[in-house]
């Protein structure tokens, strides 16, 4: 009896042991990095293979060069075939977006610029300067046992098999607005889509210019920047359903874009950029400022200005005059870059 009490044990230890050696945690890979531009709203995706057993995540850490995660639990033992889905504070407060799996203890849990993801000391993705994208839209991914990188419109899968993306609200319009003196206030279109719309009025000494951006429904904003061109956001506000960008130091001959982050209608949630050519004289937007602009420049002089004229009024000081003229001869020449 007492042998085979012992051999019923050994037995025993040994089908727990190759149990236990079946289940490990080194099967997967990081295969998605997401971010913002400001790092608030991040997201890492590890995939598996087909292994189960893949489940023993606990005590075991996932890094960046600056910061430290430890997994405090372990996944179900199936793990086949599944993703993990690791983020940031900033991507639980999205709406609609897939459930993270763990969530980090900090935002800017990696860097928007260049880093490298540790995955428990047995995968690691790096990338440099450039190569993780921040509009709002795309991700940075490598398929499962690849080394390649490649940008796609980000796609969050946790373990459940819920997935989605980090979807900004689509702005409705968008408008660079001036006042003209006692004139009243105009508005130049900026479409969203297609060639860029042109700024042709001057920004007075300071090279200011404001633009409003319209969604359907009102929304949050988390900050406006400039990711392109010169220039710089010096403060912006949110009524509603309209936010407004005010620029200062926005040089002349450019196309620049401003970045809304952390864009939120309660149901979208994400960044989304609207762009802008800035080219003083050109009146009828083509792009490059010539003898057509001045002649139609010309032809308005004394004019009232309106809502079919305002663009002659270079200056946005009310009148169509000889000054206006000289502005556009000025600039005769010079063009929006390709």
């Amino acid at each position: 009896m007492t042998f085979m009490k012992t051999l019923l044990a050994s037995l025993f230890g040994f089908i727990l042991a190759a149990t236990s050696a079946q289940a490990s945690f080194h099967l997967w890979q990081i295969t998605q990095l997401y971010s913002d531009p400001t790092g608030t709203v991040q997201f890492i995706e590890l995939t598996n293979g087909n292994f189960d057993g893949e489940n023993l995540l606990m005590g075991h850490t996932i890094t960046s060069n600056t910061n430290s995660y430890t997994f405090p639990s372990n996944l179900p033992f199936n793990t086949a075939n599944h993703h993990c889905l690791i983020a940031t504070p900033g991507y639980v407060a999205i709406t609609g977006a897939p459930a993270p799996d763990y969530v980090l203890s900090t935002n800017n849990f990696f860097s928007v610029t260049s880093d490298t993801i540790n995955y428990a000391g047995v995968n690691m993705l790096t990338f440099t300067a450039g190569q993780l994208p921040t509009d709002g839209v795309n991700s940075l991914n490598r398929a499962y046992n690849s080394t390649t990188l490649f940008v796609a419109p980000n796609s969050p899968t946790n373990f459940a098999g819920d997935t989605g993306s980090v979807s900004p609200p689509p702005p409705q319009s968008a408008f660079s607005r001036k006042v003209h003196g006692g004139a009243g206030t105009f508005d130049v279109a900026l479409p969203l889509t297609g060639n860029v719309g042109v700024e042709c009025r001057s920004g007075g000494a300071t090279n200011d210019y404001q633009m409003i951006i319209n969604f359907a429904t009102s929304v949050m904003v988390g900050d406006a920047v400039l990711t392109s061109g010169t220039g710089s956001v010096s403060s912006f506000s949110v009524s509603g359903s309209e936010v407004t960008v005010n620029l200062t130091g926005v040089t002349n001959v450019q196309v620049i874009t401003v970045l809304l982050s952390n864009v939120n209608d309660g149901t979208l949630h994400g960044d989304t950029s609207v762009s802008m050519g800035v080219l003083i004289g050109d009146v009828n937007g083509n792009g490059a400022v010539n003898a057509s602009d001045v002649s139609l420049t010309k032809s308005q002089v004394g004019v009232t200005v309106s809502g079919s004229n305002f663009r002659e009024d270079v200056n946005a000081n009310g009148a169509i005059n000889a000054v206006d003229v000289a502005q556009v001869k000025a600039e005769v020449g010079t063009a929006l870059p390709p």
